[in-house]
């Protein structure tokens, strides 16, 4: 059987898994038993880019086509010299992915941009940006056609709005981050048995599953233990 190395053993991650859709911004999650969100926590945005390349390119992940989606409000109105300016810092390509396509809609565009090297993926290119993400699935979708499954999304891209999405993509797995002041964090949102394997996965790297939002932090000393104390209590 194949088995990873447990390189994060000793290192400062954690991670946790609930069922529904749940944000790591908000408390309350969305009541979904067909989706599970696994969170993982570290202590620095660079470990946290190193682990996350490493469950994706995973034997256990079963989805090898991944695409950086960002949706940017189109102020209104807007003339053809604002429109430029906008397409053209729009364009600008991510480490790791192609050259992004543009689709301008009546209340935002869409931007698509298909991975064609996992490694040199970098953290800050998707929590850096506000309604941001990665969508993961196993083949077949080109940028044009997750433009056009992205058309009816809500902003803003909060738990809400990916439970939507997921909704109507049943396939479909996403992947947010976020980098804080005393940790960094990405989400893998998704259906149970994609959940399993990274869960999997991230077992099999050392990594130490918590059993809850406080722990996972605590366990990377992101939280002193009085104030996870006062977080529990309330």
């Amino acid at each position: 059987m194949f088995s990873l190395p447990r390189k994060y053993e000793e290192q400062p991650v954690s991670y946790v898994a609930q069922t529904g859709v749940v944000g790591w911004e908000v408390l309350i999650p969305i009541a979904d038993w067909s989706r599970k969100t696994v969170s993982v926590c570290a202590a620095t945005g660079s470990l946290l880019t190193i682990l996350l390349k490493d469950v994706l390119s995973s034997q256990s992940f079963d989805c090898k086509s991944f695409f950086r989606c960002h949706l940017s409000r189109v102020p209104s109105p807007v003339n053809a010299l604002q429109h430029r300016r906008l397409e053209r810092a729009l364009r600008r390509a991510a480490p790791g992915f192609s050259e992004p396509k543009i689709t301008f809609g009546e209340r935002f565009a869409v931007v698509v941009a298909e991975a064609n090297q996992v490694q040199e993926f970098e953290l800050g290119w998707l929590s850096s940006y506000d309604d941001t993400f990665l969508i993961a699935v196993e083949a077949g979708l080109t940028p044009l056609e997750m433009s056009q499954a992205l058309g009816a999304v809500t902003l803003p891209l909060d738990v809400r709005a990916i439970s939507g999405l997921l909704t109507a993509h049943n396939s479909f797995v996403v992947l947010r981050a976020f980098e804080e002041e005393v940790q960094s964090v990405f989400q893998v949102i998704c259906d149970p048995s994609t959940a399993n394997s990274v869960t999997m996965a991230l077992d099999e790297m050392g990594v130490r599953r918590a059993a809850n939002r406080v722990a996972a932090s605590m366990a990377i000393g992101a939280i002193p233990r009085k104030e996870a104390q006062k977080s529990s209590d309330s």
